[in-house]
């Protein structure tokens, strides 16, 4: 598993290299220049924060369907899903990937694993919109 993390977080640092000279390099460091370190460090936590209490929901929502996923597993599937459903077409590869990864072996191996993926992307959908309907 190990070599398919290390595998897995050099191929987003790729595609992430390739999209900024896609992007003309010059254009999107100007643009970052005239952002204040103060909030591109609490947007940098705010992220953080949000992947982990979503990877915490996602295992939570697992744990309910009887799929056990240690939270560090959780936490970085969910960087790997989140960094791949920013930067391909349809917003839901990455989700894919996590359901397909953390399969069981056997018989209906990844009908838990997906209905868990399924169930947490709900639930955030859910809370979004009563937040969005509250603004």
């Amino acid at each position: 598993m190990r070599q398919y993390t290390i595998l897995a977080a050099l191929v987003c640092v790729g595609l992430l290299t390739a999209l900024i000279y896609a992007l003309d390099p010059a254009q999107v460091g100007a643009a970052i220049a005239n952002v204040s370190l103060c909030h591109l460090a609490g947007a940098f936590l705010a992220v953080q924060l949000q992947v982990i209490l979503s990877a915490w929901r996602w295992r939570f929502t697992a744990g309910r369907l009887e799929h056990d996923i240690a939270l560090p597993t959780a936490i970085g599937e969910y960087y790997v899903s989140s960094f791949l459903n920013l930067i391909l077409p349809g917003g839901m590869a990455g989700d894919a990937l996590r359901a397909y990864r953390n399969r069981a072996e056997g018989a209906g191996g990844w009908k838990r694993p997906a209905a868990a993926v399924f169930l947490e992307r709900l639930s955030g959908q859910f809370a979004f919109f009563a937040v969005a309907a509250i603004g």
